[in-house]
């Protein structure tokens, strides 16, 4: 991931991440051809939570829509590397949804991917909890 936009979302995300309930409430920048994510450690079952949306100056329906997952930790490299892995959510090609995903105790990705145009860049305003069992 380009270098510059990583700081600027460390550095706009700093403010956001807490150690309550409220994983990240941001707006964050993706683009073209490239994915964020953030980690989220769960010390006992639990549902991660949320919503999103794209926000976007297009006119052309391809450039509102994001695909929003959450895998295990274990996956990541392998989802990278282009391979199918299991997913605890996956919300499709879509341009808003609800996260809603239970998961037993571990470690997980949220991940939010625009890998799959090469045209537009996007902003998700999106809002990530973890809700204990």
């Amino acid at each position: 991931m380009n270098k510059l936009l990583l700081l600027a979302l460390i550095v706009m995300l700093s403010g956001c991440i807490s150690s309550g309930n409220n994983i990240v409430n941001a707006n964050i920048p993706i683009e073209r051809g490239n994915y964020y994510y953030f980690e989220i450690t769960t010390p006992k079952q639990a549902n991660i939570h949320g919503n999103f949306s794209v926000l976007s100056d297009s006119t052309n329906e391809d450039g509102k829509d994001i695909i929003v997952s959450i895998i295990g930790e274990n996956s990541y490299e392998d989802w990278k590397n282009g391979f199918n892995v299991t997913e605890f959510y996956n919300s499709g090609q879509v341009n808003n949804g609800v996260i809603d995903a239970n998961v037993p105790k571990g470690d997980y990705y949220v991940i939010y991917s625009n890998r799959y145009t090469t045209f537009y860049n996007k902003i998700v305003k999106t809002n990530v909890s973890i809700v204990g069992d």
